[in-house]
């Protein structure tokens, strides 16, 4: 029976073994044993799948119980319900980043059996950057709080500050192990009586970062960067917001553009972040059709494909190879970056949402709509079963078989072996080659 089980794993021998190592720490901490029920087969989905969160359900059986117990296996946690829970985990734990890196793997391992099942996965992705907009501002507050008594400040003097989350995070779509991209901003420069606004606010964000990145033996929380800030790598962490608004009048580029359609507000003291977005918007969303635009994404999307052959990395990367994540990305940003400024529906972060918008303008057809909707789900699939074995930052499916294999079964794909590789090598080709065509069509057209 328990090799039916793990049968389909990405890994059956592994799943079988690590399974073994669980029932015996179940036993030990809980003094019965563990019997693997057909009520339990969401939950054993873990094994042989998932490296990292195997080895922490593990190190923690207690995961079992709270994943059988929880009201959101098959419904979506909404973002107040991972606001209180924080609340309270840093409220009644003396250790409150220990018991919080426990609770996100905790709700990964949940969020996790809902991609193997196959589940909504704009759900997940939703549900991990929900997470993310939960834990970011706690840490903020807590390291402004820090600071105050460092600098003997009365944080209400301090006036507005903002976090704004860019990229994957910006339009709720967040994967296991996508960067955050954050630009923090203040409403003003100002000296106060040991420190001025800019210092304070540079080492705010900075401690934040490190923070939130810093690996321990719990894990982490989110990698962080912070290069879509003005002036990339070399520009401070913190700008007053006139400083930004003197910034992208004068010295903004095309990228910076594109970057800011995902812009949304992690957390604002006030409303800093909205008043950011609106100043930008004229910035980002011009009123008239500009062809240097066409040429500009042409021109980014071309040095990508040049950097990768040059890279000469193994395997197709699902991000940035010819018709991957990217030219979805790029061909919706196009299009909101043309026609956004006079059709205000299509200034959302989110690139489904977007995508549904310009089908509804008739800005595309449905076809074409149904085309990448259904390519863009099927590649982040891909991207997601790439990240979930160790929950490192990978794009590359491999040439080797076995690891094709690996990323077949965790998509669900259960056809003896080289039939369920034959399978996802025919799917990935069909998806690109559609993917791809789309997107030169429209360049080309342009």
């Amino acid at each position: 029976m328990q090799k039916d089980l793990f049968k389909y794993a990405a890994n059956p021998n592994e799943a079988e073994n690590t399974f073994h190592d669980f029932c015996k720490e179940y036993k030990n901490n809980h003094h019965k044993d563990f019997i693997a029920n057909k009520e339990y087969h969401s939950f054993l989905k873990i094994f042989g799948n998932t490296r990292f969160l195997t080895q922490f359900i593990i190190n923690n059986t207690w995961t079992f119980e709270q994943y059988q117990n929880s009201p959101f296996r098959e419904k979506e946690k909404p973002f107040e319900q991972f606001v209180l829970d924080i609340k309270n985990i840093t409220k009644t734990h003396a250790q409150p980043t220990t018991a919080l890196k426990k609770y996100k793997y905790q709700e990964f391992i949940r969020i996790t059996i809902k991609e193997l099942l196959g589940y909504d996965q704009r759900q997940t992705y939703r549900e991990i950057s929900h997470l993310a907009y939960a834990i970011v501002p706690y840490y903020l507050t807590t390291n402004v709080h820090n600071l105050c008594q460092k600098y003997s400040l009365d944080n209400s003097k301090l006036g507005d500050f903002a976090l704004m989350a860019l990229g994957k995070l910006g339009g709720y779509e967040l994967n296991y192990s996508s960067d955050i991209d954050l630009i923090g901003l203040y409403s003003e420069d100002k000296e106060q009586n040991t420190v001025s606004n800019h210092q304070f606010f540079n080492q705010l964000f900075s401690q934040t970062g490190r923070d939130l990145a810093l690996t321990d033996r719990d894990g982490f929380f989110f990698r962080v960067d912070w290069d879509l800030r003005p002036e990339g790598r070399s520009g401070v962490l913190a700008n007053s917001i006139s400083a930004m608004e003197r910034y992208y009048q004068t010295f903004g580029e095309e990228w910076e553009r594109q970057a800011y359609i995902k812009a949304s507000v992690l957390y604002h003291k006030q409303n800093l972040g909205d008043e950011l977005i609106q100043m930008l918007k004229p910035f980002v969303y011009r009123k008239y059709f500009d062809e240097k635009t066409i040429h500009n994404i042409w021109n980014m999307r071309a040095r990508m494909t040049q950097e990768r052959q040059n890279a000469g990395a193994e395997g197709i990367s699902i991000k940035l190879d010819d018709g991957g994540i990217r030219d979805i990305e790029f061909f919706i940003q196009g299009f909101q970056l043309l026609y956004g400024g006079k059709i205000t529906a299509l200034q959302n972060t989110n690139t489904l949402e977007a995508l549904d918008l310009l089908a509804q303008h008739s800005l595309i057809n449905t076809q074409t709509k149904n085309t990448l909707l259904q390519s863009y789900l099927f590649l982040r699939r891909i991207e997601t079963c790439l990240q979930m074995e160790n929950e490192q930052q990978t794009h590359i499916l491999k040439t080797c078989l076995h690891h094709k294999l690996k990323v077949a079964r965790r998509m669900g794909i259960t056809h003896d072996v080289t039939e369920a590789i034959a399978i996802l090598e025919e799917r990935l080709f069909n998806v690109r080659n559609a993917v791809t065509r789309i997107f030169k069509d429209f360049y080309t057209l342009q």
